[in-house]
C-alpha cells in the first residue's frame, strides 16, 4: 500500500516518540538540491556510536541461526552468488564491534536512494554506460533506485553531480537518524512497515516512512555504496574523527578509477533477511559488482 506524505509523515512523528530518540536526535539545520537536482539533507556535526557491542552480536548470531533452522537454506540457495550473503561462522558480524564512538564534521547526504530517472539524465549528459537491468521492466521504471551499477559507476555519476558517496561512518550515522543504541533507522524491533522487504522487486523512494533526519529507505530497498574500502578489522584502529577505511577522502576521488579493492555496501536489499537490514551492518564486495540489488546515493561534504 502506497502512504500519502501527510501518512509518512505522521508515522514519522509517531515513530520518534515510540523509539525514544534522545537529544542526539537533531533536527537537520535545512536541505540543498544537488548538481542533479536531488534534495539532499544536513546533517549536523558531532559524535555518534557507531558499530554494535559484543553481546549484541551474540544475539544477532543466535537469531540468524534459528531464522536458518526454521527456513532451512532454500533462500541462501536461490540467490545468484555475486549477492552478498554472509556466511554463519563464529565470527560472524565480528567487523561490526567494538561499538566505538566516531565524530564527523557536518554533511550533506541524499534524501532518496539516487534514481533511474536520475541516472538516466547522466548517461544522456556524459555517454557512460548504462546499468545492467535497464532492459527489465521489473528493474526500469523511473522512481526506482538504479540497480546494476558497479562503486566505479556511482563514483562516476557522483563526480558528475558535483558529489561523492558517504563515507561509511557518515552513511551510519545518517541512518540512525539521531537514535542512539538501535538496531534499526525506526528503533529495535523488525517490521515490514517501515522498510521494502518483498520476493519480487525494489520499491519506488520513498514508498516507507523516514527516519529522524528525514532520509528515506536507509534499511531495504537496495544496498547502498560507500566511498570506504571494506577491511573487517578497521573498527580496532578507527580513527576517531571523520574515519575512513583507506587515506582522504580526496585522494580516494582521484584515483577512484584504478581501485580494485572490496567496497563498503550499507543498509540491506529488499531480499535478503531483516538482521541486514541493522544499521550497523556491514559487507564488503568487489567494486566491479553489478547486481540488482546494489545502488547508492550521495553526499558532499558541508565545509569543502
Amino acid at each position: 500500500m502506497r502512504l500519502t506524505p501527510l501518512v509518512r509523515t505522521l508515522l514519522a512523528l509517531l515513530l520518534l516518540n515510540v523509539c525514544g530518540a534522545t537529544t542526539d536526535a537533531e533536527k537537520p539545520l535545512h536541505s540543498i538540491a544537488g548538481n542533479d537536482g536531488a534534495e539532499m539533507v544536513l546533517i549536523p556535526s558531532g559524535e555518534f556510536q557507531m558499530g554494535s557491542s559484543a553481546e549484541e552480536v551474540k544475539q544477532f548470531l543466535r537469531e540468524l541461526q534459528e531464522t536458518r533452522d526454521r527456513l532451512g537454506r532454500a533462500r541462501k540457495k536461490s540467490l545468484p552468488p555475486s549477492v552478498p550473503f554472509r556466511s554463519l561462522h563464529n565470527d560472524a558480524f565480528n567487523d561490526e564491534i567494538p561499538r566505538h564512538t566516531a565524530y564527523l564534521d557536518a554533511f550533506y547526504i541524499d534524501t532518496y536512494e539516487v534514481t533511474n530517472a536520475q541516472y538516466r539524465k547522466f548517461v544522456e549528459k556524459t555517454g557512460h554506460r548504462e546499468p545492467k537491468f535497464w532492459d527489465r521492466p521489473e528493474w526500469n521504471q523511473p522512481n526506482q533506485p538504479v540497480v546494476g551499477v558497479s562503486w566505479h559507476d556511482a563514483m562516476a555519476y557522483a563526480q558528475w553531480a558535483g558529489k561523492r558517496l558517504p563515507t561509511e561512518a557518515e552513511w551510519e550515522k545518517a541512518a540512525r537518524g539521531g537514535l542512539v543504541g538501535k538496531r534499526y533507522p525506526w528503533g529495535d524491533e523488525f517490521s515490514e512497515e517501515y522498510v521494502c522487504y518483498s520476493d519480487e522487486q525494489a520499491c519506488p523512494v520513498g514508498s516507507y516512512p523516514p527516519n529522524g533526519y528525514g532520509l528515506y529507505d536507509m534499511a531495504g530497498n537496495v544496498w547502498e555504496w560507500c566511498l570506504d574500502a571494506y577491511q573487517p578489522d578497521f573498527y580496532q584502529r578507527s580513527p576517531e574523527r571523520n574515519p575512513l577505511a583507506d587515506g582522504d577522502i580526496k585522494s580516494v576521488i582521484t584515483n577512484y578509477l584504478n581501485v580494485e579493492t572490496d567496497r563498503i555496501l550499507r543498509g540491506g536489499a529488499w531480499m535478503v533477511m531483516h538482521l541486514y537490514f541493522r544499521v550497523a551492518e556491514r559487507h564488503g564486495v568487489a567494486p566491479t559488482s553489478q547486481t540488482f540489488m546494489i545502488g547508492f546515493r550521495c553526499a558532499k561534504s558541508a565545509n569543502p
